[in-house]
């Protein structure tokens, strides 16, 4: 069982990184301000973490998470593959409407290349999943791979691109990459 103690940290922490994320490019978000914001001292905050930006990388990407999870049981429970892929595609455009002046700034404005990282890596992750649980036979690892890092760079491009557009709303964007993905997919 985790100790509460350390669970109030972690949502302190995330709310500040959040909060000051929309604000400023997490490149210069300091240590001390996102530590004084969440009322915790400089070794509390490096017994987790190594950055405000590895901080801001793990707090989107359990959000993400918990969205590739969703998208799995909705597969898993035989949900038209369409649907389900619409569906998750909308999960993460909602994520990211919601989280706008973060990922605009990270992904247009000032391209933070950790979180892009992130981003792109949490989408292949999905993939991969996806690929393992769907492919029948399954996929050469290497080939695998492959499509799970080309559909995730395809999707940090698709919602950088949906950012960049102001007059692209979200059932376009959702709709634009949900046509995009391989008809093999679903």
């Amino acid at each position: 069982m985790v100790d509460s103690r350390i669970l109030q940290t972690q949502a302190a922490l995330a709310e500040a990184v959040l909060d000051l994320a929309a604000r400023t490019p997490i490149a210069k978000l300091g240590v001390a301000e996102l530590t004084r914001r969440a009322g915790i001292n400089r070794a509390t905050f490096y017994d987790h973490y190594s950055s405000p930006g590895e901080l801001l990388a793990t707090v989107l990407g359990e959000d993400l998470e918990r969205m590739r999870d969703d998208y799995l049981r909705g597969r898993r429970e035989g949900g038209s593959p369409q649907e389900v892929l619409r569906d998750g595609i909308d999960a993460t455009v909602r994520h990211v409407e919601e989280r706008r002046d973060i990922y605009y700034r990270a992904l247009v404005e000032a391209p933070d290349a950790e979180l892009i990282s992130m981003l792109t890596s949490s989408f292949e992750q999905s993939c991969l999943v996806i690929l393992a649980e769907t492919v029948d036979p399954p996929l050469p690892r290497a080939k695998a791979r492959i499509i799970a890092r080309f559909v995730g760079a395809g999707l940090v491009g698709g919602v950088t691109a949906g950012l960049q557009d102001p007059g692209l709303d979200r059932a376009a964007l959702v709709e634009t990459l949900s046509e995009s993905f391989p008809r093999w997919w679903y």
